[in-house]
């Protein structure tokens, strides 16, 4: 009896001191790498990804769907030639799929805005212009590169002038870096005009922008109405007004950075 219960004990002190080796079935991933050569292009734009590790590879999707084993995988530059929203996500190995990546790219109108009439960005993110606004170039991730614009105002208004031609939407482009107190707008109204200043019609988008989010994000937010010639436009965004009482900010100005407002 004493043997066995010696036996059984040497058995459990054995496999207590093995190393627990973690299954690759538990493992996540790593996030697609990407590299896009222009967010902002008029004829094309190259996206690149990064190499995959352990036989994985990057699938993805420009329908709106999470990328699957069955999607397309991304094997090469990818040679854009229109607007597109992109999902992408490494699959395979045996290890669990990562966390999607997304990209937004926008051919661009050939038309650009003219800027008229502007609210003042707040210092010290106001050492650009505000016609940079119209610059059809894209702004980086760092809120601190040139090229963005920030404020801290509830409201903010812009003016127009619009180029010949028939119109239906225009878009504004915003970073949205909640960890750094940067929150996109929670609207954007667009009000258009004829040349004698009379209104020709408006729209208005929301978004949810005192929703918790990680990340440094762009973020296109469009106003989108029926086709219409317009002379003017009269842009209106309209901010949270103060951080929301999840954030350690809560009840501080947040700061909204916009780098361009443009048709496409």
């Amino acid at each position: 009896m004493r043997t066995l219960l010696l036996a059984a004990t040497l058995l459990f002190l054995y496999s207590c001191s093995q190393p627990a080796y973690l299954q690759a079935d538990a493992v996540k991933l790593s996030t697609p790498t990407i590299e896009v050569e222009e967010y902002f292009f008029t004829k094309e734009t190259t996206i690149e990804v990064g190499k995959t590790q352990m036989s994985s590879q990057v699938h993805y999707t420009t329908n709106g769907d999470s990328p699957t084993p069955k999607s397309p995988v991304a094997e090469g530059p990818l040679n854009i030639g229109e607007s597109q929203t992109l999902k992408f996500r490494t699959i395979g190995g045996g290890f669990l799929p990562s966390e999607e990546a997304t990209v937004e790219v926008v051919m661009l109108n050939a038309n650009s805005l003219t800027l008229t009439n502007a609210s003042p960005a707040a210092p010290p993110y106001n050492k650009v212009p505000e016609t940079v606004l119209t610059n059809r170039a894209k702004a980086g991730k760092n809120f601190r590169e040139e090229n963005w614009l920030g404020y801290q105002d509830s409201l903010l208004t812009f003016e127009f002038s619009l180029p010949e031609g028939a119109i239906n939407r225009v878009t504004l482009s915003v970073l949205e870096d909640q960890s750094s107190w940067i929150f996109a707008p929670a609207a954007v109204k667009a009000t258009f005009y004829d040349e004698a200043g009379q209104k020709v019609t408006s729209g208005r988008m929301e978004y949810p922008a005192a929703v918790e989010k990680s990340g440094r994000h762009f973020r296109f937010l469009r106003v989108v109405v029926e086709e219409v010639q317009a002379a003017s436009l009269r842009l209106e965004v309209e901010n949270l007004g103060e951080i929301p009482k999840w954030h350690p900010g809560a009840g501080s100005r947040e700061w909204v950075f916009l780098d361009e407002v443009f048709l496409d």
